[in-house]
């Protein structure tokens, strides 16, 4: 492996790598060799601990090397404030391990890297997004919106992205009002806010129906995502920067447990590890073996540490 460019600032990794063929064969592939790029490069800038590492370009050469830009947030120094014997005041009805985490990520100082944050906050959308897709109205609306925008051009009608949304919204209100899937509904909602014939509107519907059967799962939770937000009437820039603080909070609960992690010396032995996945392997219906194959021994005692971490935590706290 050789390192082309490479810079350390704010916390974050920025690099060029070039990963030759016999790197490749010597990790007996593509993704493992890039793994192992990365953590050579950290080693080459002298941090041990890296989060969030991804491949934002990978160009193969005709020998078979790859060359790769990568970039990857530095591990945050932690400084530990009090996590053990917390009071904690809580509320009737409020979880007492939530508040006791919350407390203790509270005491710590650290600066968080941008990279961390933004990696956290793709990961809230990434929920939202699953959450919203279970919205029969959400799926409708993105629907309307794309058979709208066809409609549009068709007809040459030249309104703006958010005129067409406001348009959509309204067939959509009205076709759902209804309470009812007819298609003929569907196209009296649509032509109460587009001049189309309802034959057009009508090929419309099936045109969006056939192409929609051929988008990923990825697509269609982005088209679904997007109505969410034209309801709200946000963009995604604004959506998620309401959410930063809940971003910064989760971060901070993170880099604290990983942080008592190392001060407690908290490392589970071999059989609290096999035995642990043998717990998280009955919930999946697998044999430990397969289970191990599929997560990693590594991940097993990295999730069991923070359960142990947590659970010190706790413990401890007074409510």
């Amino acid at each position: 492996m050789q390192i082309l460019t490479s810079s350390l600032e704010n916390g974050m990794i920025s690099a060029r790598l070039l990963i030759e063929y016999s790197d490749i064969l010597m990790a007996a592939g593509q993704q493992a060799a890039v793994q192992q790029a990365i953590v050579e490069l950290s080693e080459s800038l002298g941090v041990s601990d890296v989060h969030y590492a991804s491949v934002n370009e990978m160009t193969e050469t005709d020998m078979g090397d790859i060359e790769i830009a990568v970039e990857a947030a530095v591990s945050p120094e932690v400084s530990l404030g009090q996590y053990k014997g917390l009071k904690i005041k809580i509320g009737h009805n409020e979880d007492f391990e939530k508040a006791a985490l919350s407390a203790a990520a509270d005491n710590i100082s650290v600066d968080i890297p941008e990279l961390i944050l933004d990696r956290q906050l793709d990961s809230i959308v990434n929920e939202a997004r699953t959450e919203v897709l279970q919205s029969t109205s959400l799926h409708t609306l993105a629907d309307i919106h794309s058979i709208i925008v066809r409609l549009n051009i068709e007809l040459k009608d030249t309104s703006s992205e958010d005129e067409v949304w406001e348009r959509a919204k309204k067939a959509a209100e009205d076709y759902i009002d209804q309470s009812a899937q007819e298609v003929e509904l569907m196209v009296a909602s649509i032509k109460k806010v587009c001049k189309a014939k309802d034959e057009r509107i009508f090929r419309g519907i099936v045109t969006r129906a056939q192409e929609r059967s051929k988008l990923s799962a990825e697509e269609i939770a982005q088209q679904v995502f997007e109505a969410y937000l034209r309801t709200e009437n946000k963009t995604m820039e604004q959506w998620r920067n309401e959410r930063r603080d809940l971003a910064e909070k989760r971060c901070r609960e993170e880099l604290m447990l990983k942080a008592v992690i190392k001060t407690e010396n908290i490392c589970p032995n071999v059989m609290e590890v096999q035995q642990y996945a043998y717990e998280l392997a009955c919930g999946y219906g697998m044999n430990v073996d397969e289970f191990l194959s599929y997560v990693g021994e590594d991940g097993i005692r990295a999730q069991l540490s923070r359960e142990k971490a947590i659970k010190l935590i706790v413990d401890s706290a007074k409510g």
